[in-house]
């Protein structure tokens, strides 16, 4: 229960400061499922929480915007005035950097009360259903080490009820991007093993994340939860590789993930929010979803 408050009050939050943002549920369906976050206490906010964003942020502003077609960030919360002066920008360089500027789209309305309360429980039930299922239904993934595979459903579910008309929450985006992000996980995980550089877990995070956009994109189903699942499952693989050597029963216990983890929790999981989200969304007048299905 701690897990699905967690990610209800992330979402309420989000909501009410017009931030919404996916990767928070996941933050803090992370810390709420995993003792050794919670022994970080408050320099998880710190460290890998907000330094973490702002590098991934600070990166896609300086590869992003090599592209002529990109403009990022698209806005701040605060106005930049562009540098140009309303005269074409002739220096490349210089038509690069004013892009730092953003685009200038405006920022995320806020939700009233009563959205945000649709939202928040929608969330809550939606976390809390999968660990009831996976307590009682399916005990295999019920235990300490399995819980943080959970961890990218707190990133579904503030989909799902924080942004339930945008494409990347309709259910075919879901599905597909989670297949996406776990099969790419275990691309990486077996192509790095076999190139002999299984131990560069860095490495292995950043190819399994990077196919994962790349794929997500061909096939029209860019889902941010499938990044986290591709993510969770590389550190996972690595943690069971660490252990697998002493050949200790807990490592043996995990051998089921490289198989177990496309089907249940992934897909299972994803499912199971999409469902949670038909169910409660719709109880709100001016709430339709999906606003499509393929």
């Amino acid at each position: 229960l701690s897990g699905a408050l967690s990610v209800a009050l992330t979402l309420a939050a989000q909501e009410k400061f017009g931030a919404v943002h996916p990767s928070g549920g996941a933050t803090a369906l992370c810390y709420a499922c995993s003792k050794q976050l919670q022994q970080l206490s408050y320099v998880y906010i710190l460290f890998p929480s907000f330094l973490g964003a702002v590098l991934v942020v600070l990166a896609g502003m300086v590869v992003n915007n090599l592209s002529p077609l990109r403009t990022y960030p698209q806005a701040w919360w605060f106005q930049l005035e562009a540098t140009s002066s309303g005269k074409p920008l002739n220096s490349s360089l210089v038509s690069y950097f004013s892009k730092f500027a953003g685009a200038g789209v405006p920022e995320q309305p806020r939700s009233s009360l009563a959205q945000i309360g649709i939202s928040f429980f929608g969330a809550f039930t939606a976390i809390a259903g999968l660990g009831l299922v996976s307590t009682y239904l399916l005990p295999l993934t019920a235990s300490p080490h399995a819980e943080q595979l959970k961890a990218a459903f707190g990133a579904t579910a503030v989909l799902v009820f924080g942004a339930s008309m945008a494409p990347q929450a309709q259910p075919r985006t879901a599905i597909l991007g989670s297949a996406t992000g776990v099969c790419s996980g275990m691309v990486a995980v077996i192509a790095m093993e076999l190139l002999g550089c299984g131990h560069m877990t860095w490495v292995t995070c950043s190819v399994a994340v990077a196919c994962t956009v790349a794929v997500q994109e061909l096939t029209a189903s860019v889902y941010p939860p499938g990044g986290d699942a591709a993510l969770i499952y590389v550190v996972r693989s690595s943690a069971v590789s660490a252990t697998s050597h002493l050949g200790t029963s807990a490592a043996a216990g995990h051998d089921w993930t490289h198989g177990y983890y496309a089907f249940c929790p992934t897909l299972i999981g994803t499912a199971m929010v999409l469902a949670t989200g038909l169910a409660i969304n719709n109880l709100a007048r001016d709430r339709t979803y999906p606003q499509r299905w393929c």
